[in-house]
């Protein structure tokens, strides 16, 4: 907080010295084509004032340059990951007007994760048939916890939620296991003649979750 104390009887010229607060990322980790946002604070800066910024790796090597206005005593803008990013970067902002410069924090890169294939053991099931649900995983650690979500299929998007499971990654994998069960009135259930005459089984999806 900057203080000023002079007598109130007379008129006095105070130079106000313009500074960079902090500079920091909208989080502390993210992979290569991931976009992430810059957020700038400051002092005593006009609006529309220029600020350069230099996205560096670790080692001080210039991978991105860009620039960015300022406005409320704030900037910031949006980056996505280069794949020149090797282990850490930081940004430097430089207010070339008012004679500032500044580091950020650093951001970690980490390798891509992704959740692929997801699977059902069959393609059809009974009551009390016991299936497994299958996901495979690049780059989360094992021992990752993670969720197994499962609905019934509708046309039009309004898919009811039946089941959520618990699971883990395991060697690049999340398996759990369910029991099929019959989730209408039972008195529903077509009889043969039924099924023949044009009945819709119903269909159900899962979605594999982590985070």
């Amino acid at each position: 907080m900057y203080e000023y104390q002079r007598s109130t009887d007379s008129a006095h010229r105070i130079e106000l010295q313009s500074s960079i607060d902090r500079a920091v990322w909208d989080r502390g980790v993210a992979s290569i084509g991931e976009e992430v946002e810059f957020q700038v604070y400051t002092h005593f800066v006009g609006d529309d004032s220029e600020a350069k910024i230099t996205i560096k790796n670790r080692s001080g090597r210039k991978i991105d340059e860009f620039t960015a206005r300022v406005y409320g005593n704030r900037c910031k803008g949006r980056w996505t990951v280069s794949d020149r990013a090797r282990d850490a970067v930081y940004y430097e902002v430089d207010l070339r007007e008012h004679g500032v410069k500044k580091d950020s924090e650093e951001l970690i890169i980490v390798p891509a994760r992704s959740i692929t294939n997801a699977r059902w053991s069959q393609s059809e099931a009974r009551r009390g048939d016991i299936l497994t649900l299958t996901a495979d995983t690049e780059n989360f650690p094992d021992g990752t916890e993670a969720r197994i979500v499962i609905y019934e299929y509708d046309e039009d998007s309004a898919h009811d939620l039946i089941a959520e499971l618990q699971g883990i990654v395991e060697n690049n994998r999340i398996e759990v296991e369910w029991e099929y069960e019959y989730y209408e009135d039972t008195d529903e259930i077509p009889n043969d003649q039924e099924a023949e005459n044009g009945y819709r089984y119903p269909e159900y999806i899962f979605k594999a979750i982590i985070g």
